[in-house]
């Protein structure tokens, strides 16, 4: 054993570099004629160039002997599990509380550790902390370290850390407004989930996240159909996700026009979130309803629950996100009513709110129905502003359909008064019609002088976690 040991240098180094630490000792200390700094580095490097003579003068002067290396050995890996034990928990609980100040400051002062189970999961740990700064370059690249880690180290396999670590990619992609690749991300994570493996929940967390981004992306009946398919699940997933659930199938059945469906099951999550004193949800659930209820030509319900959500603002997290979809909703009711001074004060602010969230979709539904807002006001030139910015942002979101619109609305508002921007932007319409049709996806293109939009509702976060 003692022989094995020896070839073994740097297992020996690292042996008696944890003896120093533990006398705290330091390598000038053990100089004199026989040692120099030069040898007691190759030693503790594990270099092979130094005799076992010289090996065994240090283990001396350590207090320690040559032929209890092996001994000292097994009590060193002891020492390394309960020191990996250690940090295990310190990162459990770091996790607890990801969101803290002092989150990245402890990570940085975990002891190192070979452990790759750790080591991917500090790389997972800095990504979310990035992310919650806002920092998306800094987070991508600490979760696909993490991910490196995963795949160099298949004995971490149950751990689930890259699942993980693409769920929270798909969420730096989604508050970076590319759906496209957030949703590329949620499927890569489902696709390498080992069902018998650790934070189970991520199976869940994924799937709901899928169905966001598909209806983001204007797929809602692709979305419906993984809601569909988690429900049979309803049992096993938390609260939080399931909320989720209840809030995007309600949002899918207005936009599926299944009006008293969504109601249906608003009022049934409305209790759920309510008894578990979950605000953000219910804020946005009686919003959502009174889009339903809207919708369904009941103006007088809708209002009651748009002021129902409005009341709970104080209580609400994503305050920014949340007031934004509340004032678009509720100010395109008052568009509906002709109430355009209401209006444009409601959309105007819905507009600022959705700018700091960065919601490129609410701000683009906000904008836009702004500018029709200004339109009935002939506020001719703030209309104009609105549909460009808006054209714009729809162009950077590849959102087509919103692209066809909002190029139609442009022509619409020069015609009979500037001849060549009605032809530059008739003309800009009819290439994006084309280019969406031959997508494979026709769309029924309304032309009115009320300027009809299709409806967008804000969806719930993808889950974090």
């Amino acid at each position: 054993m003692q022989l094995m040991i020896l070839d073994d240098r740097r297992t020996l180094g690292d042996l008696l570099r944890n003896r120093m630490n533990e006398l705290g000792i330091r390598q000038k200390d053990l100089m004199d004629e026989r040692l120099t700094t030069t040898t007691i580095s190759n030693i503790i490097t594990g270099k092979k160039n130094v005799s076992k003579k010289t090996i065994s003068y240090l283990c001396q002067k350590l207090d320690w002997e040559l032929e209890q290396i092996p001994q000292y050995l097994e009590n060193l890996e002891q020492i390394k599990i309960d020191q990996s034990k250690q940090i295990r928990l310190q990162l459990k609980a770091i996790e607890t509380d990801v969101g803290s100040k002092q989150a990245l400051e402890k990570i940085k002062e975990i002891i190192s550790s070979d452990d790759p189970y750790i080591l991917a999961t500090i790389e997972y740990l800095k990504g979310k902390c990035y992310a919650r700064k806002g920092k998306w370059e800094r987070a991508r690249d600490h979760y696909f370290y993490s991910i490196r880690f995963y795949d160099a180290h298949p004995e971490i396999r149950n751990s689930n850390l890259k699942s993980a670590s693409f769920n929270e990619l798909a969420r730096v992609y989604y508050n970076q407004n590319q759906y496209e690749e957030a949703l590329k991300c949620a499927r890569k994570g489902k696709e390498c989930f080992i069902q018998n493996g650790e934070r189970k929940y991520f199976q869940f967390h994924l799937q709901i996240s899928e169905a966001i981004y598909l209806d983001n992306l204007g797929l809602p009946v692709e979305a419906l159909k993984v809601l569909e398919k988690m429900w049979k699940y309803q049992s096993e997933i938390e609260t939080e996700t399931l909320l989720n659930m209840y809030s995007l199938q309600s949002i899918l059945y207005n936009k599926l026009k299944l009006y008293d469906e969504a109601v249906k099951n608003i009022e049934v999550a409305i209790e759920i979130a309510r008894l578990g004193k979950h605000y953000d949800h219910i804020f946005e659930l009686w919003t959502t309803l009174g889009v339903s209820y809207k919708n369904l030509g009941n103006i007088h319900f809708a209002k009651i629950c748009f002021d129902t959500a409005s009341q709970l603002q104080d209580k609400v997290r994503s305050k920014h996100l949340l007031l934004a979809y509340n004032y678009t909703e509720s100010g395109k009711m008052y568009l509906s009513e002709r109430d355009t001074k209401r209006a444009s004060e409601v959309l105007t602010n819905a507009v600022k709110l959705s700018k700091k969230a960065n919601d490129g979709t609410r701000q683009l539904e906000a904008q836009t129905a702004l500018g029709e807002c200004y339109l009935l006001q002939d506020r001719f030139l703030e209309a104009v502003q609105q549909f460009h910015e808006a054209y714009g942002l729809a162009n950077k979101l590849s959102f087509l359909e919103q692209e066809c619109n909002l190029t139609l609305k442009l022509a619409l508002c020069y015609e009979g008064r500037d001849i060549v921007k009605y032809n530059r932007y008739y003309a800009l319409f009819y290439q994006r019609s084309v280019q969406l049709l031959s997508g494979g996806e026709p769309i029924m293109l309304q032309v009115s002088k009320s300027f009809p939009q299709p409806e967008r509702e804000i969806q719930p976060e993808p889950p974090e976690g």
